[in-house]
């Protein structure tokens, strides 16, 4: 099997913190594991544009805002802020705020 057909897992916790303009705050999170292949974009809500570039024995490159190189057992974070929006129940959120930790355990 070449490197190029290599699958491998990654663990995942997701965080969203928000904030309504009254300064009332709530957090959300997820966590779990996804098999991924080179190619794929990780489906995970809000870091759908996150792209596995490459995969190789030692590191897996990945797209998204910013380029990076998970190693095997390590990890590597995304986050980003989005400010400003009405929901669909009407409630102003002023700011809504993203991060991602993915983890390649060995």
């Amino acid at each position: 099997m070449s490197e190029k057909d290599l699958t491998v897992t990654l663990h995942f916790k997701r965080n969203c913190t928000t904030e309504d303009i009254g300064g009332k705050s709530d957090t959300t999170s997820e966590s779990g594991s996804i098999e991924v292949s080179q190619g794929d974009a990780l489906p995970i809500a809000k870091f759908r544009d996150i792209k596995v570039l490459e995969i190789c024995s030692e590191y897996i490159r990945l797209g998204g805002d910013k380029e990076q190189i998970l190693h095997k057992g390590s990890y590597v974070t995304y986050s980003w802020t989005e400010d400003g929006y009405e929901d669909h129940d009407g409630v102003v959120w002023s700011t809504d705020d993203h991060f991602l930790k993915l983890e390649w355990r060995e």
